[in-house]
């Protein structure tokens, strides 16, 4: 940022983000994501016998492999590789004349993460009748709002009580059921940076199969002493989605 009131022959000094020469609305602040790199360059108008960064620690920058300062001329550019949250807060660009005379410029530095889902499984399979967590592991800075919907629809909004979103945003269903079964989407928002995302996770209700054996069995036309006896069984289950299993049984 360029420095109020400045004297006639000092240095005067501008932050600015992203490109050369002097900016005459110089931003206080810039945000930047937590892995994406960004470069500052701090212009000198006036006489300067060095210009230096230094972090938010007060400390002087010296080059390294992610975080580079590079000197051209009037200008001086600093570039933060790989930003991560330790990043964060105000960093000083300072222009020192031959009289020893200073003057400096600030930029604050702010680090988010953005939404960021982590190991979604699809889909999630369940047992009837037990108490199911569907898990949605979603992070960002500041911490997202997590909704659920189910058939375009809110889960709070459903006539239904056996769901409820726990505090670490999974979504419990209580009891559940094979009707639940179906696509749930997990979404997530920060609402200060109008930031959204979301996953679809498929459920799968398993339910427990039922037997209907028939009450009849047959002879062959065969010697008595050997005689066979067959019966045939199903084994079916209302599950989501459907699955049949049959069974034979033969002596």
């Amino acid at each position: 940022m360029e420095m109020a009131g400045c004297c006639a022959g000092r240095a005067q000094v501008g932050v600015h983000q992203g490109e050369t020469g002097v900016d005459r609305h110089p931003a206080s602040k810039a945000e930047v994501s937590v892995g994406v790199s960004k470069f500052f360059t701090c212009t000198v108008i006036g006489e300067a016998e060095s210009i230096d960064w230094y972090n938010p620690q007060g400390e002087k920058i010296i080059s390294g492999q992610r975080i580079v300062v590079q000197k051209e001329g009037v200008r001086s550019r600093l570039t933060i590789y790989n930003a991560n949250v330790e990043d964060a807060g105000i960093y000083r660009c300072q222009a020192t004349d031959s009289r020893g005379q200073t003057q400096e410029a600030t930029v604050v530095l702010e680090i988010f993460q953005k939404l960021t889902f982590q190991d979604i499984s699809s889909p999630q399979e369940f047992v009837q009748g037990e108490d199911a967590q569907v898990i949605c592991r979603v992070t960002s800075s500041p911490a997202p709002i997590v909704s659920w919907l189910y058939q375009n629809e809110e889960v709070s909004n459903i006539a239904d009580n056996r769901f409820a979103v726990l505090p670490n945003n999974n979504l419990q269903i209580l009891k559940i059921n094979t009707s639940h079964g179906g696509v749930y989407r997990c979404e997530g928002r920060v609402e200060a940076r109008g930031e959204i995302d979301f996953r679809d996770i498929i459920v799968i209700v398993n339910a427990p199969c039922t037997t209907n054996v028939p009450a009849y069995s047959y002879h062959t036309a065969i010697p008595a002493d050997k005689i066979s006896t067959a019966a045939l069984g199903f084994c079916t289950s209302e599950n989501s989605p459907y699955a049949g299993v049959s069974a034979k049984y033969a002596n």
